[in-house]
Order: C-alpha cells, then sequence, then structure tokens
C-alpha cells in the first residue's frame, strides 16, 4: 500500500473504533512496526491539522483517537 492509502485506512479504522486504538493495535491491523505507525499517525494528524478537518487526532498515553475538533 501506499503511504497516502495507509493513511486513509487509518483514519478510516480510528473513526470507526470511536474508542482510543493502542500503537500496538493499530500496528498488527497494518502489519507495520510501531515506529512506523507512530510516524504515520503523527502525519495524519498534521494533514488534519493544515486541511483545518472537523475531527482531530489525539494523543492519549499510548493509544490515539479521533475527535470532533474544537471551535
Amino acid at each position: 500500500m501506499k503511504k497516502e492509502e495507509i493513511l486513509s485506512a487509518m483514519e478510516a479504522v480510528l473513526f470507526s473504533s470511536g474508542e482510543p486504538m493502542s500503537i500496538e493495535r493499530i500496528s498488527l491491523v497494518f502489519d507495520l512496526k510501531p515506529e512506523k505507525t507512530e510516524k504515520l499517525l503523527d502525519e495524519l494528524g498534521k494533514q488534519l491539522d493544515e486541511q483545518n478537518r472537523g475531527i482531530e487526532l489525539v494523543k492519549l498515553e499510548n493509544t490515539r483517537q479521533l475527535v470532533t475538533r474544537k471551535s
């Protein structure tokens, strides 16, 4: 999968989960090393911020979750 495809898929998985997901679980889903997963999630969060999307990616200890962006 290309990087943009992985980022889109990560967004979909996190969105559909509705709950915080651990880096380990996300890594298993995408068959990636945790370090690579964190880098990709950081990039996804940056994209969401730069595009001023209605959702944002938040870090909660060793988990990530998509939440509604605060105005």
